[in-house]
């Protein structure tokens, strides 16, 4: 297939290949490779009236396993919508049981390290969130085999009125926990955001 050998082969992990060689043949669809985007790591759209494919994007700064888990996240939305259509919630009961089935099928591969696979492990016999950026402990997890970290840090790990760099570039102060975000004050526009725990964040030392 050649779209998949152009496009998707150089971001997965190589034990994944097949697998998802063999989901592309059974539903083809198109597949974007996104610039970084603060919101989200990929996302899925449906066939329409205009677009005769299913199309998926995901994020080109992710590491191949946090690649593939994301992939694998909106190809259960495909799923999903070809067996369901508009008739079921996005994140409902019936997509769970999608992508658990399709996770358990790639532990089944011997794809990802063990530290990897015992957080999808968890997910499978438990519940799972909407986002896989909520997933808090699987994105830690994940965050751990990046190569370009840098001077990352996550932002929880930032005590409160740090200043922060997103990889936008755009200046934070962080502040309290607000449910399961932090409420962070944007220097760059002056206006207030909630920001995932997780995200990658570059610290600002005050001068």
């Amino acid at each position: 297939m050649r779209v998949f050998n152009d496009v998707l082969k150089p971001f997965i992990p190589e034990t994944a290949l097949e697998v998802v060689s063999q989901w592309m043949a059974t539903h083809p669809l198109q597949i974007r490779i996104s610039q970084v985007r603060t919101t989200k790591l990929g996302d899925y759209r449906p066939p329409s009236a205009q677009q005769r494919f299913h199309k998926i994007s995901v994020n080109r700064n992710l590491n191949k396993y946090a690649f593939l888990i994301t992939f694998t996240h909106e190809y259960a939305h495909l799923l999903c919508w070809h067996k369901y259509k508009n008739h079921v919630k996005p994140h409902g009961n019936e997509w769970k049981h999608i992508y658990k089935t399709l996770l358990f099928t790639l532990l089944e591969s011997k794809i990802f390290p063990r530290e990897i696979e015992f957080e999808l492990t968890k997910i499978i016999v438990g519940n799972v969130y909407a986002s896989s950026t909520a997933e808090k402990e699987l994105s830690k997890t994940l965050f751990g085999f990046n190569t370009d970290q840098g001077a990352c840090l996550l932002l929880e790990e930032l005590a409160e009125e740090t200043l922060f760099k997103l990889n936008t570039g755009k200046v934070f102060r962080k502040g309290s926990k607000v449910r399961t975000r932090y409420k962070c004050f944007c220097v760059s526009n002056k206006r207030w955001y909630y920001v995932s725990p997780i995200a990658r964040v570059v610290p600002i030392d005050k001068e």
